[in-house]
């Protein structure tokens, strides 16, 4: 038997393998974006952040690249074992653009939670345009009985 490379070995304990492919969650067929909100986007009328995730030994971290985004513009929310980040980009112009390259419109993420996450001690704060939710782990060898109901969390 052939030893394992490293990175195979990261990739099978990675709980956020497979994050980006599964993370962006499809459009329900209604075309609704934002758990709750009744407008509807058009096909081309989205766009899908970029968010790293960090890990240390207390927290795990989610920075989501949102230039231009107002905190009451942007939604975090914990649903059973998956944080949702969304929201809506309004680029603003009375007129109509010549040209347009920024993303605008509705975005959804949909993460997954680890088993160790916190599913109550989740923070949230967006600065210069960089969102950053903060989700403690829970100490070695303890889980949560069940899922608290889902909650959204405020962004300071």
């Amino acid at each position: 038997m052939q030893p394992r490379s490293a990175m195979s070995i990261f990739e099978s304990q990675n709980p956020f393998r497979g994050t980006d492919s599964g993370a962006i969650e499809a459009p329900e067929p209604s075309g609704r974006h934002r758990p709750g909100d009744d407008d509807e986007a058009e096909a081309d009328n989205r766009w899908f952040p970029p968010i790293d995730v960090l890990e240390n030994r207390t927290a795990y971290l989610f920075k989501a690249d949102l230039p231009g985004l107002k905190a009451d513009e942007v939604r975090v929310v914990r649903i059973s074992e998956s944080l949702i980040i969304s929201g809506h980009r309004d680029l603003g112009y009375r007129r109509t653009p010549l040209r347009l390259e920024r993303p605008h419109g509705y975005f959804f993420r949909r993460l997954p939670l680890p088993d160790d996450a916190s599913r109550e001690q989740i923070q949230a704060s967006l600065s210069d345009g960089v969102l950053q939710v903060v989700v403690r782990k829970l100490p070695s060898g303890e889980r949560e009985a069940g899922y608290p109901n889902d909650s959204e969390v405020s962004i300071n």
